[in-house]
């Protein structure tokens, strides 16, 4: 692949990263990020955000305005970082007719824009957020089990030399927060008190008082006088030992007080920490993240913990930026009393990072309405979300809804395990329900866990696998009295199911054999349903099986039959 070294900087919008050819940046200007810039202020400065550049659900706050020089336009975007100019090699590519190609970076592979070219190209916002998204997508495409391996290794080894660079940095700093903080201090003044004491009852008792015939006799005493408990078993009898009596008994009340004090701040900054989600939550694994708010989030959630036995109200994390005020009848309702909140926005690594995301089990991205954001805005936040997560993370099972089916492509190549389109589904539900066939009650009852009966994807035995689905059929509605009506395949995490299969594909030495089994596994599908293959299909690996459960009253009635 041709390359060329450039001259560039890297801007960073959001979550999104691109190099800019540094000739066309004449100036920066710092900014104060706290604050949010007004219609007015990007009016004043001549500049642009994010949003109305690339359609971008970002707020208009930034550290930056850069300002952009070229032959079409004269203007500043806010952005939140850039970078000094730096020296890269670029690899030409052909995609879109304003990346000039790709650099290599600490955030992988970023792309080269032509800002003229783009806005000459693109007039539209709608236009330049579909062609920036088609262009990260482009660049996401899966590569070769090799390069994977290749790219994992160099990140690993970068990994390294950082961590081993600020390893002392990060020790003599954790030192310092360490011995400056209330509680240290608190700590070591008790423990200079109680040695202190000690050698004053030793010094002034010693010889004098039975009860002080050993350092851990004055000790005892210490600690029992400091906590203001006062046994009475130990007593000084000498003037000295007295007054050092005196001494320890002022100063535990005082260190007491401290110590209480500290503990009740600590467990009210909690409180109102956890009630504002600003709690990092450190010690969950194998939770359910939910991003995204709705109205009725409250009935969400009672669908998930229905649908889902295996998940407690402790096991969900919410993730939303709609304020923590809002949030506050879900918190309080005795129903979902211990559930779990992150105040952010979830398409920020760091929030993620809080909300533990790299011990989740599953994540579900709501279509957003938290904030007055357009329908494309919000699919948007939705792509840049599943992005950002399989940044951080290929283990957790990732589903998404979309408002719009024309995001889907972006999911399925950001390796999303399973997609929604919600407004699809419904535009589907009320066709069928014009025909009067009755289909919607059909689906209210299959979907609805109140019914005690429904549609429901079964894990398949091992000795089943490879066998005629016929032999599954018989084989649920024997054990179960279900009726299986067809077989989910690439069930799981669809990342694994992608390695897996693509180390199974290269284990052969014919290389025409090999690049047929690479286009197969291109073409895999997560989560794909095979409804009524016929009984001499033959199931799969990592499939399951779509059943229709027995309803609750019929098992009942088999059961106490016999």
């Amino acid at each position: 692949m041709e390359t060329e070294k450039r001259t560039l900087r890297i801007v960073q919008i959001a979550s999104l990263s691109f190099a800019i050819d540094a000739g066309n940046i004449p100036k920066i200007q710092r900014l104060n990020g706290t604050r949010k810039l007004t219609r007015e202020d990007l009016d004043r400065l001549n500049a642009v955000s994010g949003a109305e550049f690339f359609g971008l659900a970002t707020e208009e706050a930034g550290n930056y305005i850069v300002r952009f020089q070229t032959d079409l336009i004269s203007s500043g975007l806010v952005v939140k970082n850039i970078s000094d100019v730096l020296t890269s090699e670029v690899q030409k590519r052909n995609v879109g007719r304003f990346m000039v190609g790709t650099i290599q970076s600490e955030e992988g592979e970023l792309p080269l824009l032509d800002i003229s070219a783009l806005f000459s190209s693109l007039p539209t916002v709608s236009q330049r957020r579909t062609a920036l998204l088609d262009t990260i997508a482009e660049l996401r495409k899966p590569r070769t089990h090799n390069l994977e391996a290749a790219s994992e290794d160099a990140a690993r080894k970068r990994k390294r030399d950082i961590r081993k660079a600020g390893r002392k940095t990060h020790r003599y700093n954790r030192l310092t927060r360490m011995l400056s903080a209330v509680e240290t201090r608190v700590a070591l003044f008790l423990l200079f008190l109680v040695i202190v004491s000690m050698i004053g009852i030793i010094s002034f008792e010693d010889g004098l008082n039975s009860s002080f015939e050993n350092l851990w006799d004055t000790f005892w005493y210490s600690i029992v006088t400091i906590t203001t408990v006062g046994y009475g078993d130990k007593t000084p009898i000498t003037v000295g030992g007295k007054i050092v009596g005196l001494v320890l008994m002022g100063m535990g009340v005082i260190v007491m007080a401290a110590v209480t004090g500290q503990i009740a701040s600590f467990l009210v900054e909690q409180q109102m920490r956890r009630r504002e989600g600003l709690l990092k939550l450190k010690n969950l694994q194998n939770h359910f993240i939910m991003c995204g708010w709705r109205r009725e989030l409250d009935r969400v959630i009672e669908g998930i913990l229905a649908v889902n036995p295996e998940y407690q109200v402790e096991d969900i994390v919410l993730i939303n930026n709609v304020g923590h005020e809002a949030m506050q009848p879900i918190i309080n309702n005795p129903q979902f009393n211990g559930i779990q909140y992150i105040n952010g926005d979830y398409i920020e690594e760091e929030t993620l990072r809080r909300a533990n995301i790299h011990r989740a089990g599953r994540v579900m991205i709501l279509a957003d309405f938290a904030q007055n954001y357009s329908q494309q805005e919000v699919d948007s936040r939705t792509v840049m979300a599943v992005l950002t997560i399989e940044s951080l993370t290929k283990q957790v099972y990732v589903a998404a809804e979309l408002l719009d089916d024309k995001f889907e492509k972006y999911l399925k190549l950001a390796n999303c395990d399973e997609i929604i389109l919600s407004r699809e589904y419904s535009k589907m539900i009320l066709a069928n329900a014009s025909s009067a066939s009755g289909v919607s009650h059909v689906l209210l009852d299959l979907l609805s866990p109140k019914h005690g009966q429904g549609l429901e994807s079964r894990k398949i035995p091992e000795w089943l696998i490879g066998e005629p689905f016929g032999r599954v059929c018989d084989y649920f509605n024997a054990s179960y009295g279900s009726i299986c009506i067809g077989l989910l395949e690439n069930t799981g995490n669809f990342y694994t199911r992608k390695k897996e299969a693509l180390n199974e594909a290269q284990m052969t030495p014919d290389i025409s054999k090999l690049v047929e089994n690479l286009k197969t596994v291109k073409q895999l599908i997560p989560n794909n349903p095979v409804i009524n293959p016929g009984r001499d299909y033959t199931v799969r690996k990592n499939s399951k099986a779509i059943v229709i459960e027995l309803s609750v009253q019929k098992a009942l009635e088999v059961k106490a039959n016999g």
